[in-house]
């Protein structure tokens, strides 16, 4: 039996509504040990060594070809591939002529796709029972619009910037609620809050008057 909880969705095009979204809650996390010896007591003449041989090399062989381009495709499993970005500090580029350019040294992998196999999907599903757990709604602040400007401007006399979670943090909010209030605040030439950087490195400073 696995129990599921469903939670409030951001009314991102306040419309009046919130949808839901689903989400499992796991009961715990099977680390590799777990599995190895779940795998040798199946009966299927797999010892413990050798199933702890053949994870090991797995991911080394997907390493391996990872790393010389290629994509790893396991049957029943699914299909693995690399995402590359730039590193951590730079800029992405613009697509258009006159912003910042990339080469090969400034860029590096940042994290590993997984495409599952359907069959594997489907596998799964049929061996699950869902249990409906709790509702789960979006975390509220207690501050009103205006307090929140005041906690922010008073941190700012204090540090050079902020960024997005720990604006969230302080006050209260989900991570995309505040983002949308600091990008009010920065488009309201009154409220003294500007920003620094661009994109996935953009922090908030106080205006320069």
């Amino acid at each position: 039996m696995i129990k599921y909880t469903k939670r409030e969705m951001p009314d991102l095009d306040k419309v009046g509504s919130t949808k839901a979204y689903y989400k499992v809650d796991a009961v715990g996390l099977i680390d590799s040990e777990r599995l190895v010896d779940y795998m040798a007591n199946m009966g299927a003449g797999v010892s413990k060594a050798m199933a702890k041989a053949v994870l090991a090399q797995l991911s080394s062989t997907i390493t391996h070809f990872l790393s010389i381009g290629y994509n790893v495709s396991i049957e029943g499993l699914g299909q693995v591939s690399l995402k590359i970005g730039p590193k951590k500090g730079r800029e992405v580029e613009d697509i258009e002529d006159g912003g910042p350019k990339r080469n090969a040294t400034s860029l590096e992998v940042t994290g590993i796709n997984f495409r599952v196999d359907k069959h594997f999907l489907n596998e799964v599903n049929m061996a699950c029972t869902l249990e409906r757990g709790e509702t789960k709604r979006l975390q509220k602040s207690p501050y009103s619009k205006e307090e929140r400007l005041q906690k922010l401007k008073a941190y700012l006399t204090k540090h050079n910037n902020i960024d997005i979670q720990s604006y969230a943090n302080m006050v209260k909010m989900t991570y995309s609620s505040a983002y949308r209030e600091l990008e009010k605040f920065v488009a309201d030439s009154a409220s003294g809050i500007s920003t620094k950087g661009r994109k996935h490195y953009k922090v908030y400073v106080l205006a320069k008057e």
